[in-house]
């Protein structure tokens, strides 16, 4: 008997194991309800080298290539290949001429299949679609065009701009009230949400939430909502296409939600201040930089990553699916166009990071 049992216990361990690798975990019901107390490190498997870049600002992959805008500015734009890292061109001087920046906001990818981006320059309120030129025989890249350029409205004055399906979607303030602008696809002006900023009313507050360029928007070309990620504060809004809020993420650190928003000199800092940084999102997943509570604030309000962030990996109801730890200084990110790296940097070095997501992270 003893024997027979023996064998039943190595035929059901056997069994148990088949189809799950030993590096691969599974982030179903199981691992996503206890996702807030386990975290496994994404490693660096490649990186950038040389001194191309000032400071890493914003990152889109569009088809092949890696955009990456430079906040040092002039130039304002890299472009990399997404696969090896290798730099393709720089671009974008400082100024207010066709294919010329004064202060890039964002830089959004495009709804075709095209390897354009847009950028959004928020000094003069331009959207600007650029375009890399093939590569010739030889090899190198012929150049690059400011293929369309539109201006948006002054009033009310967007800061902060992100892609959505339809168009584009930003903050403003106007009078006492934040607002959520959209636009369509030119520029145009398509309506406006009236909303409470994290509940504050008053204009200090929105001022320095909006002014500050404080929000970080994601969505999908498979997903109807997107997601807005909060630098300043621990908190991911969920909205439909009408910038309509409609759920909350399950953020592992609520408290970040209800933490001091407006600071006065006169009011102590904290030591650490909770911050979502980046974000991106594809047609099942929101992938989301949270500093980890481990985000210094010096005298001047600035947040610098000393320690290790995290990646936190929601999915568009908004439950917290995984955690995963990040290298030192990694604060934007983007996504290969195979969803198996994550690509990040941050506006401290002048590096940008390839990691490898681990299976079952992504559908």
């Amino acid at each position: 008997m003893n024997r027979v049992m023996r064998i039943l216990s190595v035929v059901l361990l056997l069994v148990s194991g088949t189809g799950c690798s030993r590096d691969e975990t599974r982030f179903g019901t199981d691992a996503a309800d206890d996702a807030k107390s386990n975290t496994r490190a994404l490693a660096v498997e490649r990186e950038t080298s040389g001194a191309t870049l000032g400071r890493v600002g914003y990152l889109v992959v569009s088809d092949s290539l890696l955009w990456v805008s430079d906040l040092a500015g002039d130039p304002w734009l890299h472009v990399f290949s997404q696969r090896t890292g290798q730099l393709l061109r720089s671009l974008g001087v400082k100024g207010s001429g066709p294919g010329d920046f004064r202060d890039v906001g964002a830089l959004l990818p495009t709804n075709d299949s095209t390897s354009d981006v847009i950028v959004f320059d928020r000094a003069t309120l331009r959207l600007t679609r650029v375009r890399l030129q093939p590569i010739d025989s030889v090899g190198n890249v012929a150049g690059s065009a400011a293929v369309a350029i539109w201006s948006m409205p002054t009033s009310p004055r967007v800061r902060t701009l992100g892609k959505i399906q339809a168009g584009y979607v930003g903050w403003a303030s106007a009078e006492s009230a934040a607002v959520l602008v959209r636009f369509d696809s030119g520029g145009a002006q398509m309506g406006s949400t009236p909303t409470a900023l994290l509940g504050g009313n008053s204009q200090r507050l929105l001022d320095r939430l909006s002014g500050s360029a404080s929000h970080h928007y994601c969505t999908s070309r498979l997903a109807s909502e997107f997601a807005v990620a909060f630098r300043h504060v621990g908190r991911i809004e969920i909205r439909d296409s009408n910038a309509h809020l409609v759920r909350l993420a399950d953020v592992p650190y609520p408290q970040a939600v209800s933490g001091p928003l407006a600071l006065s000199p006169n009011v102590p800092r904290p030591p650490r201040w909770p911050q979502y940084s980046s974000c991106v999102a594809t047609g099942d997943r929101v992938l989301a930089v949270h500093s980890g509570l481990a985000s210094a604030v010096s005298a001047n309000d600035s947040l610098r990553p000393d320690q290790p962030g995290e990646l936190h990996v929601f999915d568009w109801t908004g439950h917290l699916l995984a955690r995963l730890a990040l290298p030192v200084g990694v604060e934007r990110i983007a996504l290969s166009a195979d969803k198996e790296w994550l690509i990040g940097g941050g506006s401290d070095e002048p590096v940008l990071r390839w990691m490898r997501l681990p299976r079952g992270i992504l559908p």
